[in-house]
């Protein structure tokens, strides 16, 4: 395998996960969240702790392969 750029064969080859995470939008919070999460933890506390810490993460997690080229730098998704 050869580097693109400056045609060197010192390449290392790296997996680097993709972390995505899923939030509310804008809308939600100008119309629900702002008022409703200090609601909600003004009067569930310890539910929401227990809620924060043990609850479902909503994320999505791709692996993409990387390749770095160890003479100039640059760097490509090996497809």
């Amino acid at each position: 395998m050869t580097c693109p750029k400056c045609k060197s064969e010192n390449i290392n080859i790296q997996a680097v996960a993709h972390v995505k995470t899923k939030r509310h939008g804008l809308l939600y919070w100008l119309f629900i969240g702002w008022w409703l999460k200090p609601i909600l933890w003004i009067f569930l506390t310890l539910p929401m702790i227990f809620f924060k810490l043990f609850g479902s993460k909503k994320t999505k997690t791709k692996v993409k392969t990387h390749a770095v080229c160890q003479d100039c730098g640059y760097n490509y998704v090996i497809r």
